[in-house]
């Protein structure tokens, strides 16, 4: 049985609620949090601009609305590039409990929102141009 997906970010939030509050290590389990999630973005972005670099070579097409959802998908990266120092930041009021729950709410947040660009809509761009462009169908096959 399949927990809604909302059930399972609040619990997601509580998790790392919780993981944040322990003494001394909840900094520590946030900088690795944050190392891993920036690792993931950087390879992830490599990844899908590679695979759309070879889709223009293969079809030799640019089509717009696949080259933004790639670039709207890699900017996951300049966006959290831009913030570490911020976040960074964040881990030291953590000795705060309201403080904690907005860095919770926050980072479940922005694996939700990188989840969903890197992850979901790439994997979907096929088909939803096949649905919106009759010639982007007709060039890929």
């Amino acid at each position: 049985m399949e927990l809604p997906k909302i059930i399972l970010t609040v619990s997601s939030v509580f998790i790392f609620y919780f993981l944040f509050q322990i003494p001394y290590y909840g900094k520590y389990f946030f900088y690795s949090l944050d190392v891993f999630f920036f690792l993931f973005i950087i390879i992830r972005c490599q990844f899908l601009i590679k695979q759309q670099k070879q889709r223009v070579i293969e079809t030799g097409k640019n089509w717009l609305l696949e080259d933004i959802i790639f670039k709207m998908a890699s900017s996951n990266f300049i966006v959290f590039f831009c913030n570490v120092y911020n976040i960074f930041r964040l881990a030291e009021l953590m000795h705060r409990k309201e403080f904690t729950l907005h860095i919770s709410v926050f980072s479940v947040l922005l694996i939700l929102v990188s989840y969903i660009t890197l992850e979901l809509i790439p994997k979907k761009s096929k088909e939803l141009l096949e649905e919106h462009y009759l010639e982007y169908k007709l060039a890929n096959k």
